[in-house]
Protein backbone atom coordinates (compact mmCIF):
# COMPACT_ATOMS: atom_id res chain seq x y z
CA UNK A 1 0.00 0.00 0.00
CA UNK A 2 1.31 3.40 -0.95
CA UNK A 3 1.99 5.67 2.02
CA UNK A 4 0.66 9.03 0.91
CA UNK A 5 1.92 10.73 4.08
CA UNK A 6 5.52 9.88 3.15
CA UNK A 7 4.83 11.17 -0.35
CA UNK A 8 3.58 14.40 1.23
CA UNK A 9 6.83 14.70 3.19
CA UNK A 10 8.85 14.15 0.02
CA UNK A 11 6.83 16.82 -1.79
CA UNK A 12 7.43 19.29 1.05
CA UNK A 13 11.20 18.68 0.95
CA UNK A 14 12.05 18.82 -2.74
CA UNK A 15 11.97 21.57 -5.32
CA UNK A 16 11.03 19.43 -8.29
CA UNK A 17 7.65 18.20 -9.51
CA UNK A 18 6.46 15.07 -7.73
CA UNK A 19 4.40 12.65 -9.75
CA UNK A 20 3.00 9.65 -7.90
CA UNK A 21 1.94 6.16 -8.89
CA UNK A 22 0.26 3.89 -6.39
CA UNK A 23 -3.13 2.84 -5.12
CA UNK A 24 -5.26 5.05 -7.33
CA UNK A 25 -8.20 2.78 -8.12
CA UNK A 26 -10.96 5.33 -8.64
CA UNK A 27 -11.62 9.04 -9.04
CA UNK A 28 -12.03 9.58 -5.31
CA UNK A 29 -8.57 8.08 -4.68
CA UNK A 30 -7.03 10.48 -7.18
CA UNK A 31 -8.62 13.52 -5.56
CA UNK A 32 -7.64 12.34 -2.09
CA UNK A 33 -4.04 11.83 -3.23
CA UNK A 34 -3.86 15.35 -4.64
CA UNK A 35 -5.37 16.77 -1.45
CA UNK A 36 -3.30 14.65 0.95
CA UNK A 37 0.11 14.91 -0.63
CA UNK A 38 -0.23 18.06 -2.75
CA UNK A 39 1.52 16.27 -5.62
CA UNK A 40 1.96 17.72 -9.09
CA UNK A 41 0.56 14.73 -10.92
CA UNK A 42 -0.45 11.12 -10.71
CA UNK A 43 0.15 8.11 -12.91
CA UNK A 44 -2.38 5.36 -13.29
CA UNK A 45 -1.13 1.79 -13.47
CA UNK A 46 -3.05 -1.33 -12.54
CA UNK A 47 -6.11 0.75 -11.69
CA UNK A 48 -6.71 1.20 -15.42
CA UNK A 49 -6.26 -2.46 -16.30
CA UNK A 50 -9.73 -3.60 -17.19
CA UNK A 51 -11.05 -0.11 -16.56
CA UNK A 52 -9.80 2.14 -19.33
CA UNK A 53 -12.66 4.47 -18.37
CA UNK A 54 -10.77 5.40 -15.18
CA UNK A 55 -8.72 8.25 -16.60
CA UNK A 56 -11.82 10.03 -17.98
CA UNK A 57 -13.62 9.44 -14.68
CA UNK A 58 -10.74 11.02 -12.77
CA UNK A 59 -10.58 13.96 -15.14
CA UNK A 60 -14.32 14.60 -14.85
CA UNK A 61 -14.28 14.25 -11.06
CA UNK A 62 -11.35 16.62 -10.63
CA UNK A 63 -13.12 19.12 -12.90
CA UNK A 64 -16.17 18.97 -10.62
CA UNK A 65 -18.30 17.03 -13.08
CA UNK A 66 -20.32 13.92 -12.40
CA UNK A 67 -18.76 10.74 -13.66
CA UNK A 68 -20.42 7.48 -14.37
CA UNK A 69 -19.34 3.92 -13.91
CA UNK A 70 -19.41 1.96 -17.15
CA UNK A 71 -22.26 -0.48 -17.57
CA UNK A 72 -21.56 -4.21 -17.70
CA UNK A 73 -22.14 -4.09 -21.43
CA UNK A 74 -19.68 -1.20 -21.89
CA UNK A 75 -17.04 -3.10 -19.92
CA UNK A 76 -17.51 -6.24 -21.98
CA UNK A 77 -17.52 -4.29 -25.25
CA UNK A 78 -14.25 -2.65 -24.22
CA UNK A 79 -12.78 -6.10 -23.56
CA UNK A 80 -13.81 -7.09 -27.10
CA UNK A 81 -12.18 -3.96 -28.49
CA UNK A 82 -9.02 -4.62 -26.50
CA UNK A 83 -8.88 -8.20 -27.80
CA UNK A 84 -9.49 -7.09 -31.41
CA UNK A 85 -6.67 -4.58 -31.23
CA UNK A 86 -4.33 -7.12 -29.68
CA UNK A 87 -5.22 -9.57 -32.45
CA UNK A 88 -4.46 -6.94 -35.08
CA UNK A 89 -1.18 -6.10 -33.41
CA UNK A 90 0.13 -9.52 -32.39
CA UNK A 91 -2.00 -12.09 -34.16
CA UNK A 92 -4.83 -14.05 -32.57
CA UNK A 93 -2.69 -16.78 -31.02
CA UNK A 94 -0.50 -14.47 -28.94
CA UNK A 95 -3.27 -11.93 -28.34
CA UNK A 96 -5.62 -14.48 -26.84
CA UNK A 97 -2.91 -15.89 -24.61
CA UNK A 98 -2.47 -12.36 -23.26
CA UNK A 99 -6.22 -11.83 -22.99
CA UNK A 100 -6.45 -14.87 -20.71
CA UNK A 101 -5.06 -12.68 -17.96
CA UNK A 102 -6.50 -9.36 -19.09
CA UNK A 103 -10.11 -10.39 -19.76
CA UNK A 104 -10.81 -11.19 -16.12
CA UNK A 105 -9.94 -7.60 -15.15
CA UNK A 106 -12.83 -6.31 -17.25
CA UNK A 107 -15.38 -8.27 -15.23
CA UNK A 108 -13.81 -7.81 -11.81
CA UNK A 109 -16.46 -6.93 -9.26
CA UNK A 110 -19.34 -7.90 -11.50
CA UNK A 111 -21.92 -10.36 -10.13
CA UNK A 112 -21.00 -14.03 -10.37
CA UNK A 113 -17.74 -13.27 -12.18
CA UNK A 114 -15.59 -15.89 -10.42
CA UNK A 115 -16.69 -18.77 -12.64
CA UNK A 116 -16.31 -16.64 -15.76
CA UNK A 117 -12.82 -15.56 -14.67
CA UNK A 118 -11.83 -19.21 -14.43
CA UNK A 119 -13.03 -19.73 -17.99
CA UNK A 120 -10.95 -16.75 -19.17
CA UNK A 121 -7.86 -18.82 -18.45
CA UNK A 122 -8.93 -21.20 -21.23
CA UNK A 123 -9.37 -18.65 -24.03
CA UNK A 124 -7.73 -19.61 -27.31
CA UNK A 125 -9.58 -17.57 -29.91
CA UNK A 126 -11.38 -14.26 -30.19
CA UNK A 127 -14.54 -16.28 -30.76
CA UNK A 128 -13.98 -18.04 -27.40
CA UNK A 129 -13.98 -14.62 -25.73
CA UNK A 130 -17.11 -13.38 -27.48
CA UNK A 131 -18.95 -16.63 -26.72
CA UNK A 132 -17.95 -16.57 -23.05
CA UNK A 133 -18.66 -12.90 -22.43
CA UNK A 134 -21.75 -12.94 -24.64
CA UNK A 135 -23.32 -15.71 -22.53
CA UNK A 136 -22.26 -13.92 -19.36
CA UNK A 137 -23.86 -10.69 -20.51
CA UNK A 138 -27.13 -12.49 -21.28
CA UNK A 139 -26.99 -14.00 -17.80
CA UNK A 140 -26.35 -10.59 -16.21
CA UNK A 141 -29.25 -8.98 -18.05
CA UNK A 142 -31.57 -11.76 -16.88
CA UNK A 143 -30.22 -11.43 -13.34
CA UNK A 144 -30.82 -7.66 -13.32
CA UNK A 145 -34.43 -8.13 -14.44
CA UNK A 146 -35.07 -10.71 -11.76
Amino acid sequence: TADWQIIKQVKENVNIPVIVNGDVKNAEDAKKLFETANVDGIMIGRGAVGNPFLIKQISDYLDGKDYHMPTYEQRINMAYEHAKRLCDLKGEYIAMKQMRGLASWYIQGMPFSARVKNECAKLNTYEDLTNLFGKYLVYLKAYEQY
